[in-house]
């Protein structure tokens, strides 16, 4: 696989074993929160409502990396109906 995308084998290993970064930690502590939040809605709350919640809780992230790790993760809201 090295050879085909012309990358030295030792970097490829000194990437496997390198720690996670920082803004990575954070996601994963972010996810788990987020993850609490929404069981605690019973699947309800969407992205808006969970990050004004973790606003509230004083973690600061934006509204976009919260919708967009509720996506990566399959997490979904129910949209409130329509009038």
């Amino acid at each position: 696989m090295c050879r085909l995308l012309q990358v030295p084998t030792s970097g490829y290993y000194d990437w496997r074993h390198r720690p996670l970064s920082k803004f990575a930690q954070d996601n994963r502590r972010l996810v788990k929160r987020v993850k609490a939040l929404h069981d605690l809605s019973d699947g309800v709350h969407r992205s808006p409502r969970i990050w004004d919640d973790l606003r509230y809780e004083g973690k600061t992230c934006s509204l976009n990396r919260v919708a967009r790790l509720m996506k990566e993760h399959g997490l979904q809201g129910i949209p409130a109906a329509r009038k």
